[in-house]
């Protein structure tokens, strides 16, 4: 098994650096497709007034690629690969 694992950096100063940069959630995120559990690490593509969209890394076992869209920052946090 190769488990990636990341530290926490400070969020950018300004919302519009924070396209492609890495996340990892905080809490489970739900939209009408599933729910994206707490901890998940995924990409910020658009960044909005309204929030954030986010793709997530395929899953594990069926490859599934979830986009969340109008995230909070609240609840996100910045990471880097170590």
């Amino acid at each position: 098994m190769n488990e990636k694992t990341y530290r926490v950096v400070e969020h950018p100063r300004l919302k519009r650096d924070y396209a492609d940069r890495v996340i990892r959630t905080k809490r489970d995120l739900t939209n009408g497709w599933g729910v994206v559990p707490a901890g998940s690490v995924g990409t910020i593509k658009y960044q909005s007034p309204k929030g954030s969209d986010i793709f997530f890394e395929p899953c594990d076992c069926c490859g599934m690629k979830a986009r969340i869209s109008r995230v909070s920052m609240h609840d996100i946090e910045f990471v880097e690969e170590e």
